[in-house]
């Protein structure tokens, strides 16, 4: 299988630190998503046939991204590394600026004419002027783009068709230009009909790449492998996407490990024939909660606080196992991580790495639900894109999503948020489960303090804090979902939540990670409600 590694961020010294790893471990493609701490999901297109549509503002931001991709592209290419781009169509300026043969009377873009069409084979040129010795692009329709196809509602042809003439305009070019073009069946919210056309549009031209997560929906330690990844094989090649950063597992601000589900899934993707595996380095949504758990060896490489590889935290063995091969051992790999970082004895702090996959496992989920976005505890709107309100109300051996039911506002297809066939617990067993997490994490971190004691007090606090900062989260989580619960049933408040978010703002006066503001954003609403 072809290795690959991905990226939010394009500054110069994030792709310097990307593509030295990428040296170091054999990777073969490294796939550039965009600037994102300075320009968000922002497309380099300039628009430059339709003047006007860009205010000088929005040109400017667009010429800034042009430039950190073509260096990226040729720092890439410098080190004999191929270069990919995540090509997102559809990321247009407000339509009320554009020219009127690109919408239809009712303001969305016109999908049964040609000028869209046009617009992305243009947009498709315009790639090769800023990254010439460009390998190949994945073609991504989903919830970051200008327009979202599924909820485009006044159209004269079938969203399936929709999405055939895209990926026939974007296969076209590459076969024209001799690039490798992928499908991504990532969708927005998970919209079931927007997956199928997707899959449909790859199978006409079967030498485009289907790829998708390793999981259905988004990054997730409870479900299983994707399986319209197998559904895919079938007829096409396939690239299988894996989380090294722990998006929703620990983001590597706490103690962040995956090692089980990587070597499972892993497997998997080579008994289907994988043609490529891409790891997700960083994600963009540092730009909102910062990334400073640097390790000490590796701040001279980071002049801000943002833009952070994974590799270069204490998770960083995540992403080196996922590069190893295939008769890695996990085991090993932490050890030989560690010992690199720190020296000898690494065997006990080795173990308890490994133990974090499964105590991450209920501090960062709802029994086998979502219990936050991005590692950040759960805001209010996220209790019903995950279905948390009813959760945590239905009683044990309740489905509490049912798929005849479909709700706006929640992720939409099996899978995500769920496991598949999933019924609740209760909310007594779901409150009981976060206990045992915390009792966990305060475990792990006590063994962590003696197996450190030797190091030097900047290595030794480091790894301390981690963990510290790990406990306080997992009980700031268990009493979260204890007084959602409560709210939701009509019970009275019963957990003291402002208590427990100035106790993190004193390890974190600046709550980066959120923590305190989203615990008195649920006390604000509960008492409100009181």
């Amino acid at each position: 299988m072809k290795l690959q590694l991905s990226t939010d961020f394009g500054s110069q010294h994030h792709w310097e630190r990307l593509v030295a790893f990428a040296r170091e471990h054999g990777v073969q493609r490294l796939v550039f998503w965009g600037n994102y701490a300075a320009a968000g999901f922002t497309s380099p297109f300039l628009f430059t046939k339709y003047p006007g549509w860009l205010t000088e503002a929005e040109r400017a931001k667009r010429e800034g991204v042009r430039r950190k991709m073509a260096a990226a592209a040729e720092l890439t290419r410098q080190a004999g590394i191929e270069f990919g781009y995540c090509f997102q169509v559809l990321m247009v300026p407000d339509p009320k600026r554009g020219p009127r043969e690109f919408f239809n009377e009712h303001g969305e873009p016109d999908m049964a004419g040609t000028a869209v069409y046009r617009l992305i084979e243009e947009q498709f040129d315009d790639l090769l002027t800023i990254a010439p010795k460009l390998a190949g692009v994945e073609l991504w329709v989903m919830e970051c783009a200008s327009v979202i196809i599924s909820n485009l509602q006044h159209q004269s042809i079938s969203i399936a068709e929709i999405y055939r003439r895209i990926a026939e305009t974007v296969f076209r070019k590459c076969r024209h230009h001799g690039l490798d073009m992928t499908v991504d069946l990532h969708t927005a919210g998970g919209h079931r009909e927007a997956l199928e056309g997707l899959l449909a549009a790859a199978r006409a031209n079967r030498e485009i790449i289907v790829s998708a997560d390793n999981v259905v929906g988004d990054f997730h330690l409870h479900l299983p492998f994707n399986l319209h990844l197998w559904r895919a094989a079938a007829t096409n090649p396939v690239l299988v996407h894996f989380d090294l950063n722990g998006e929703y597992w620990g983001r590597n601000f706490y103690p962040t490990s995956a090692l089980q589900q990587y070597a499972a899934h892993l497997r998997e993707a080579r008994q289907l024939g994988a043609v490529a595996v891409n790891g997700r380095i960083s994600t963009g949504h540092d730009a909102g909660s910062p990334h400073f758990n640097v390790l000490p060896s590796r701040r001279h490489y980071y002049p801000t606080r943002q833009e952070v590889c994974c590799f270069d935290t204490l998770g960083g063995f995540n992403a080196e196992f996922f590069c190893a091969g295939e008769d890695a051992d996990p085991a090993k790999v932490v050890r030989d991580f560690l010992r690199r970082e720190f020296g000898e004895p690494v065997d006990e702090l080795a173990q308890i790495f490994l133990e974090v996959e499964a105590v991450n496992a209920r501090i960062f989920y709802a029994g086998q639900n979502y219990f936050n976005a991005q590692s950040i505890l759960p805001v209010p709107y996220l209790a019903t894109f995950w279905a948390l309100e009813e959760q945590l109300t239905a009683a044990p051996g309740e489905p509490f999503v049912r798929p005849d039911n479909p709700r706006a506002g929640r992720a939409a297809f099996a899978g995500w948020p769920i496991v598949p066939g999933l019924r609740a617990t209760g909310l007594r067993a779901l409150i009981s489960e976060k206990q045992e997490a915390v009792a966990d994490a305060e475990k792990l971190a006590s063994r962590a303090g003696v197996a450190t004691a030797h190091l030097p007090p900047e290595q030794r606090d480091f790894i301390r804090r981690h963990f510290e900062d790990w406990v306080l989260y997992a009980k700031a989580a268990a009493a979260l979902l204890e007084a959602m619960g409560r709210h939701f049933t009509g019970q009275p408040p019963k957990v003291n939540l402002p208590v427990l978010a100035a106790a993190w703002r004193q390890r974190q006066p600046h709550d980066e990670w959120r923590v305190a503001a989203v615990l008195m954003e649920w006390h604000s609403l509960i008492t409100k409600a009181r």
